[in-house]
C-alpha cells in the first residue's frame, strides 16, 4: 500500500514537470537569399545586385508545436533602425508595412532597387528597397491567447553601378583639358565626375612631370599641397567629390599631366562575385602663365571628409575631417583652427574636444 502511494505521488509529479517544460520555442529569426545576394559577416547586412530577386525568409522556432494553432508573418521597413518594433513606427510614417503573403514565412523582392535615404518619410520608404527590414510573427496558440514577436532586423545594402561603357575602351580616353595657372594661385580645381554609385566609385588621380615619365599615385598627404575631396560637407558646386585640388599652384611642383581613374569595387566586401571596373574620367596638362597671382589670399574654409570608407553606413568605419584656410597646415598654427558639431538635440553648435 505504501509502495503504490509513492508511485502515484511521483508519476503526478513528473507528468506536470513534462508540460511545464514543454513550451514551445518562440524565437524569430530574419535573413535573406537569394542567386545575386549575401549575408554580410556581421549578419546585419544583405547585400544584394539591384535588380535581383531578395527572398526575406522570417522563421520561428517551433512553428509546429502542439501548443501552436495559427502563425501569422508581417514584414516591415524603415529609413533607420529603431529599438522598437517597426510595426509600432508605422503610425509615425518612419515604417511601412512590406506587402507579402501573411500565410507564409517568406517575402520576396522581385527585383531590388537602388536609392538615397536621406528622407525618412512614407514617400521616400515606398520609391527603392535600400531600407532596414524585419518581420512580425504573430503567434496564436491553442489556449487561446497570443503574443507578436518581432525579429532581428536586417539592412538590405542593394549594390548598384553606372557609367558609359565606351569609358572602358582604353583607346577612348577623354580629351585632354590644357589649363594656364598662375604662380601662386590657391585652390586649382581638377574635376572628376564620376556617376553615383553603391558602393561609390573610388577616384584614383596620377600625375607626371614629362610625357615620357611614368604615372605617380597622388593621395592625401600630410603636407596636403594637393588633396582629392572625398567627402564635402561645403557647397557641391564649389568642391565636388572626386576633385583633386592644389592648394596654391608652383610651377616646379605642380606643372604637368593630371589622370583621374574611376575604380568601381564591391566583390571583396560583400562576398558576391563582381568583378571591378576601372575607366579613365578626365585628363588635364597645367602649365604656368608666367603671369603671378595677386588675388586675394583670405581666409576660405574648406571642411571635407577626406578619409571614410562610407559617412552614410557609419558604425565600421572612422570618418577623418580635414580643414584649410589656403594652404595653411594645423602643425603649422595649432591654435587657429576650432572644430564645431551641431547637437541635433538643442540645435546649438558646441566646440569639438579632440
Amino acid at each position: 500500500m505504501i509502495t503504490y502511494f509513492l508511485f502515484y505521488v511521483i508519476g503526478i509529479t513528473l507528468s506536470e514537470s513534462t508540460e511545464i517544460c514543454c513550451c514551445p520555442n518562440l524565437d524569430v529569426r530574419l535573413e535573406c537569399v537569394g542567386n545575386r545576394a549575401r549575408m554580410g559577416s556581421n549578419g546585419f547586412q544583405c547585400h544584394a545586385l539591384a535588380g535581383s530577386a531578395v527572398t526575406l525568409r522570417c522563421s520561428l522556432g517551433d512553428k509546429d508545436h502542439p501548443a501552436v494553432k495559427r502563425v501569422t508573418y508581417r514584414f516591415y521597413k524603415a529609413a533607420k533602425l529603431n529599438l522598437k518594433s517597426l510595426q509600432s513606427n508605422t503610425e509615425l510614417s518612419e515604417a511601412v508595412e512590406v506587402k507579402c503573403d501573411q500565410n507564409t514565412p517568406s517575402c520576396v523582392i522581385p527585383a531590388v532597387t537602388w536609392g538615397k535615404r536621406e528622407n525618412i518619410r512614407t514617400t521616400a520608404l515606398k520609391s527603392h528597397d535600400m531600407f532596414v527590414y524585419q518581420c512580425s510573427v504573430k503567434v496564436d496558440l491553442v489556449d487561446r491567447t497570443s503574443t507578436t514577436i518581432p525579429s532581428s532586423t536586417i539592412k538590405l545594402n542593394v549594390l548598384y553601378n553606372t557609367y558609359d561603357s565606351g569609358l572602358l575602351d582604353e583607346r577612348m580616353l577623354p580629351s585632354e583639358q590644357t589649363l594656364q595657372v598662375k604662380p601662386g594661385e590657391p585652390f586649382v580645381r581638377l574635376e572628376c565626375n564620376v556617376n553615383e554609385t553603391n558602393p561609390l566609385t573610388q577616384t584614383i588621380w596620377h600625375f607626371k612631370r614629362k610625357l615620357s615619365d611614368d604615372w605617380i599615385r597622388l593621395s592625401n598627404t600630410e603636407e596636403l599641397a594637393s588633396f582629392t575631396v572625398e567627402y564635402t560637407i561645403l557647397d557641391s558646386t564649389t568642391f565636388t567629390r572626386g576633385m583633386l585640388v592644389i592648394t596654391r599652384y608652383n610651377d616646379a611642383r605642380d606643372s604637368g599631366y593630371y589622370q583621374c581613374e574611376g575604380v568601381y569595387r564591391a566583390g571583396e566586401e560583400t562576398q558576391l562575385r563582381i568583378p571591378d571596373t576601372k575607366y579613365i574620367v578626365s585628363r588635364y596638362r597645367l602649365i604656368t602663365s608666367g603671369i603671378a597671382f595677386t588675388g586675394n589670399y583670405g581666409m576660405e574654409i574648406v571642411s571635407l571628409v577626406t578619409s571614410p570608407q562610407s559617412t552614410y553606413e557609419g558604425g565600421e568605419h572612422g570618418v577623418n575631417f580635414t580643414c584649410l584656410a589656403y594652404g595653411v597646415i594645423l602643425e603649422d598654427y595649432p591654435n587657429a583652427y576650432e572644430w564645431l558639431y551641431e547637437d541635433q538635440n538643442s540645435g546649438q553648435y558646441r566646440r569639438l574636444r579632440y
